[in-house]
């Protein structure tokens, strides 16, 4: 029973770290994405955004390059601001599948499929997978692009 609860706490902290991990980098893909987006009707190099934030080049490129930054709220507020991004966040709950919003529950994912097998309790390794999608949709109010992006999870036996 002891070292059961032992390992459920291990599991636990794994997977909150894991979590935690793929956050970060989720919001340096989807700024990146953003700004590869920004590049393909013209340059926008990282001076342009470092500018825009009051901080030195160097800084900006090594959040883009190698380990993901462990930006604060307000710092991704900035970027996306400096962007001309709207971030827009959705939540899974990984027992019932519901997507959550600021506005309440969005849909329910199906059910998997009976042939996927459960995963496994005593597995070291986390359950579920995050995920991150994101898509460009115009702007009601300027007309410009707004990247929206969701966090969800699905369990995987693959990883």
């Amino acid at each position: 029973m002891w070292l059961t609860n032992v390992m459920n706490r291990a599991a636990s902290r794994g997977v909150r770290a894991y979590d935690r991990a793929m956050i970060r980098a989720q919001f340096a893909s989807l700024f990146w994405a953003a700004i590869m987006e920004k590049r393909k009707h013209g340059q926008y190099p990282l001076s342009e955004l470092a500018e825009a934030l009051g901080r030195n080049k160097g800084e900006v490129c090594r959040w883009f390059s190698g380990n993901p930054p462990n930006w604060t709220v307000g710092t991704i507020a900035e970027v996306a601001y400096a962007l001309n991004l709207e971030i827009r966040i959705e939540a899974v709950d990984r027992a019932t599948g519901m997507v959550l919003t600021a506005s309440g529950p969005k849909e329910v994912r199906p059910d998997p499929p009976a042939s996927q097998p459960p995963p496994d309790p005593h597995s070291p390794f986390p359950p579920t997978v995050a995920i991150l999608r994101f898509g460009l949709a115009g702007s009601a109010d300027s007309g410009a692009p707004a990247l929206s992006w969701k966090i969800s999870s699905s369990n995987s036996s693959t990883g």
